[in-house]
């Protein structure tokens, strides 16, 4: 396993086209915005071709953090960036970093969208020409045990607007309730006039906040608050408790020009949203131009900055930070003694069985799911299974249309299956590049197997299963049944527990694997007692 010092990597810079329009942010958007400066109308926003790097943070596995920083690659007045995390991750939160050079330029949006992965963000400059460059930062989640397709299934993502009031205030505010698995949110900003601007986004007690402005030239708008929630009251089966934390640092006074605040991760946590605010004491008012990451997936940095005008005020940031809640694991497999604060039905199994929270986890605190909470765990409780092959050695359908990633999960598909297609990116044409043993190691990570290593077993009466690859050709199964030994399953030949040279697979790293040289380590599956029903998510 990765040592926690280790666990946060940046991965180069690389070149793609990220793709929308700026009026896809609302439906009733203006075709330009009227200028008081005597340049006419600001062209439309358009999103532009990005350089994308890549950061990584393992260090509070068994939650894993991606970050995409998408910077626009040339000048613009009002930049829209699209910023897509990979298959393997869902998007709970974001942020945006308008980089000005001139006078200034200020964001008008930091928000979701609707495909689970890609966060928008989009700035502009104000009553004077300002061409910047603007940075998207999309951040992404993976737990262990959960299919990252699944997972973005379970994102509850809502959105509210609030119109300005007819001869009320150019500020328009307000907020969105969200319960104690709300993760993050964000904002956007629309007007028919010169421009609103961000002024707020983020998380009050149990609230996403979102506030913007109009500045120097009335310009009554609106603005729309999101908000990302996990659709779970604690428990994520497969994986454990999720706690979620919002924290907010503190601010300090400034006279004028840019303020800068920051704050930081705390230690067994990972970053899973940003938010900011900005306060003003005097003046016209003070706008945000950065919610983002400074350098890493650690360290978040917000800024704003008063405009034209002096404004004295204070910048306010704030993140959301989540983790597998220590000693948790799902409510149906047995295990360690569970928590009552960790899901409403720990509590009132706990309320009827004491011993499952005093003691252990037993078989009778899983059937408990059912007949209190009303929850079914038919497609969570794991089982490691005696090697019987006659269910997979049909002669038929079952034979030749589920292959070894069929077999070692126990999972029939009838599709042949391959690592990662059920969560979103797989190897349907192999090539070199991409038919290697640490490409399909992590496809299979995406698709909820939890890597392991021989000695470290699985939990939770998960099923052990290996890889092995023949490079740039295919890649083979394999899963240890109940009594210890290896079994395997070729696509379209039957079930067997021997190996190429026709000997019984006690260790499948000394084995004779044929074509099949390089070792890509042994994962955890979710398995059934039943031949074929098995539960890890695959296709």
């Amino acid at each position: 396993m990765m040592k926690a010092d280790m666990a946060i990597r940046q991965i180069p810079l690389r070149r793609c086209w990220v793709c929308a329009a700026f009026l896809a942010l609302h439906a009733c958007s203006p075709a330009a915005e009227p200028q008081p400066n005597g340049k006419g109308s600001e062209p439309i926003a358009t999103v532009r071709q990005a350089l994308i790097s890549t950061l990584v943070d393992d260090s509070a596995s068994p939650v894993h953090v991606q970050i995409k920083v998408c910077e626009a690659d040339i000048l613009a007045e009002q930049p829209v960036i699209d910023c897509t995390v990979d298959s393997g991750y869902a998007v709970f939160g974001g942020g945006a970093y308008a980089e000005y050079t001139g006078p200034g330029a200020l964001l008008t949006a930091t928000m979701p969208l609707e495909d689970g992965r890609t966060w928008r963000a989009a700035s502009k400059d104000h009553e004077l020409v300002d061409n910047h460059v603007l940075t998207t930062y999309a951040i992404g989640l993976r737990l262990d045990g959960v299919n990252a397709a699944t997972l973005r299934s379970q994102i509850l993502r809502t959105a509210i607007t609030v119109p300005p009031v007819p001869g009320g205030s150019p500020t328009p505010s307000g907020s969105i309730g969200f319960g104690p698995m709300g993760v993050g949110g964000g904002a956007s900003t629309i007007t028919a006039g010169v421009g609103q601007l961000l002024t707020r986004a983020w998380a009050v007690g149990n609230a996403w906040a979102m506030e913007s402005k109009d500045h120097l030239t009335s310009s009554p708008g609106w603005v729309t608050g999101y908000t990302t929630t996990l659709n779970s009251t604690g428990i994520v089966e497969g994986f454990g408790a999720f706690e979620v934390q919002h924290v907010t640092g503190s601010g300090t006074l400034t006279g004028t020009g840019v303020q800068t605040t920051t704050g930081s991760v705390s230690t067994g946590w990972a970053l899973a949203a940003l938010g900011g605010a900005a306060f003003t004491n005097s003046g016209p008012g003070r706008m945000l131009f950065r919610i983002g990451v400074n350098g890493d997936t650690r360290n978040i940095i917000v800024q704003s900055k008063d405009h034209v005008q002096t404004s004295a005020g204070q910048t306010v940031a704030m993140w959301t930070q989540v983790r597998q809640t220590p000693g948790s694991h799902g409510m149906c497999n047995v295990g360690t003694a569970l928590a009552p604060s960790m899901d409403t039905c720990v509590a009132n199994i706990c309320a009827s069985q004491p011993s499952c929270c005093n003691s252990e986890w037993s078989l009778d605190c899983v059937m408990d799911v059912s007949s209190i909470c009303g929850r079914s765990c038919a497609n969570d409780t794991c089982r490691v299974q005696m090697y019987n092959p006659s269910f997979w050695n049909d002669g038929g359908a079952i034979q030749a249309n589920n292959n070894s990633y069929n077999y070692a999960t126990n999972h029939r598909t009838d599709t042949n299956a391959e690592p990662g297609r059920s969560s979103g990116e797989s190897c349907s044409d192999p090539t070199t590049g991409c038919m290697n043993a640490a490409t399909i190691a992590t496809y299979a990570t995406n698709d909820g197997l939890i890597p392991t290593t021989l000695s470290g077993g699985c939990l939770g009466a998960r099923t052990m299963i290996a890889l092995a690859v023949s490079p740039g050709n295919d890649d083979h199964w394999y899963r240890r049944d109940l009594d210890g030994n290896w079994t395997h399953k070729m696509p379209g030949m039957p079930a067997t527990n021997l190996d190429n040279s026709g000997q019984r697979i006690t260790n499948v790293e000394t084995a004779d694997r044929g074509n099949f040289t390089d070792f890509g380590g042994y994962f955890c599956a979710c398995s059934s007692l039943f031949e074929g029903q098995g539960h890890s998510v695959i296709e």
